[in-house]
């Protein structure tokens, strides 16, 4: 994805050279890539997120600064997507949704390794944290 965005940089500054009528296809074309980058990577972290969360619990909370890891990368994309999509109002909705579900995640990942160190008021306040995301 990197290598079409860098191409297609590439050939519209070779294009604006020549005519400037063409610049708007290649603004469309550069956000479509850039859209298509960012989708892939909030799916990837969060299914690698998913993966690694199947073997954390309350039990056992191995891991999960890595899972926050994730999920803190595949918010981070789903924002600058969410800047992307900013003029359709459907998108807009399901961008701010998946934002509140990170965070809460986020939050609730965040009370487990707490909990498991038994810093139970801290635990306590980033459960409370997650539950007024919601």
């Amino acid at each position: 994805m990197d290598d079409a965005v860098y191409l297609i940089k590439k050939e519209r500054k070779e294009e604006a050279r020549r005519s400037d009528a063409s610049g708007a296809l290649f603004t469309t074309l550069l956000n479509y890539v850039e859209f298509l980058r960012r989708s892939t990577t909030v799916q990837r972290t969060t299914l690698q997120a998913k993966l690694l969360q199947q073997n954390v619990n309350s039990v056992n909370p191995v891991g999960t600064q890595n899972i926050v890891r994730l999920y803190e990368k595949a918010l981070k994309s789903q924002r600058s997507l969410a800047s992307i999509e900013k003029d359709e109002p459907q998108r807009a909705a399901k961008n701010e949704f998946l934002e509140l579900y990170f965070r809460t995640v986020i939050a609730h990942l965040i009370a487990l390794h707490y909990f498991s160190i038994k810093k139970y008021q801290e635990s306590f306040a980033m459960y409370n944290h997650a539950w007024s995301e919601i």
